[in-house]
């Protein structure tokens, strides 16, 4: 799952809730088998395709919206009619640094051998580097950190807080891992 691997994401085909501050609306959709908030690819690229990959945070992941309605979808949508063929592979989620960002770049996303890697940043995510620093929530949910060394290099270290942090069951986390109680929520939720 992409919250072992990155901090916090989701896992294979695990259902999203999403609300809307604005109208109080709630949607519902699950991640592709991969833990992205995307449609399904394939690592093998079809050809004569021009394969786009996003990396970003919030902003990408499109917290607030549907699905079918991200920027990557509208975006592919639109290369499509304007008759490019174009393939838009979607890698975000809240609340991410650029150090999560090149981490899923490195593990999987080089495997869909994109022809344009588009990082999408806000000014926050620099600050969200640092949050293996914080001896908080944050701090405990990031698995790695890097650093610079004497010669000016990033190294990546392990968060040793990370592993205690996953072993610690709340409800929140019984929650995220079961399909049917993520369900049982949504319907609370809409009956509030």
């Amino acid at each position: 799952a992409n919250g072992g691997k990155y901090g916090w994401g989701f896992n294979p085909n695990q259902l999203v809730r999403v609300v809307d501050p604005d109208s109080g609306a709630i949607y519902q959709d699950k991640v592709n088998s991969s833990g992205w908030r995307d449609i399904e690819h394939n690592f093998a690229k079809p050809k004569d395709v021009f394969r786009i990959l996003l990396l970003g945070d919030s902003n990408t992941f499109g917290y607030i919206i549907p699905q079918k309605e991200l920027y990557t979808r509208v975006l592919e949508r639109k290369l499509k009619k304007m008759g490019y063929s174009a393939e838009i592979i979607s890698m975000a989620y809240s609340g991410w640094g650029t150090d999560q960002q090149f981490e899923a770049l490195k593990e999987e996303g080089l495997r869909y051998k994109p022809d344009l890697v588009i990082l999408q940043v806000t000014s926050n995510d620099l600050d969200d580097n640092f949050y293996w620093r914080d001896m908080g929530k944050f701090g405990n949910r990031k698995p790695f950190y890097y650093k610079l060394s004497d010669t000016g290099h990033a190294e990546r270290h392990t968060n040793k807080r990370f592993l205690s942090y996953r072993k610690k069951f709340s409800r929140n986390y019984f929650v995220s891992q079961s399909q049917i109680l993520m369900r049982i929520d949504l319907v609370k939720e809409r009956f509030r």
